[in-house]
């Protein structure tokens, strides 16, 4: 078995659709045995979860699964680099109390 990063995608939909267009773009980590059955297990999923229900205003939202645009077998090694972002923040001693913080939190839960 192998690891697979798939990207879906969904068409988000309220009331008659009379405002802008949103589309949700999520990733997933799975297990397969090969591509093709990962591509195969990641629609089966998505299409799981599509849903609607009614917000605040009475109106029904829709999520609609339309499509898994990515697949990328992923090799997992020890302490190997998951992802990165780079951040511009004017106010860095803010942010680094955050990132302090943030930490902290981590440690004691």
């Amino acid at each position: 078995m192998n690891y697979y990063s798939c990207k879906l995608i969904f068409q988000l939909t309220t009331g008659m659709g009379l405002h802008t267009e949103q589309f949700d773009e999520q990733q997933v980590l799975l297990l397969s045995s090969d591509k093709i059955s990962a591509f195969n297990k990641a629609k089966k999923h998505a299409y799981d979860k599509e849903f609607q229900f009614k917000n605040g205003e009475s109106e029904w939202v829709r999520w609609t699964f339309l499509g898994v645009i990515e697949i990328r077998q992923i090799y997992m090694f020890d302490l190997e680099e998951w992802t990165s972002n780079i951040m511009e923040d004017n106010q860095v001693l803010n942010f680094i109390r955050l990132v302090e913080l943030r930490e902290k939190v981590l440690k004691e839960s």
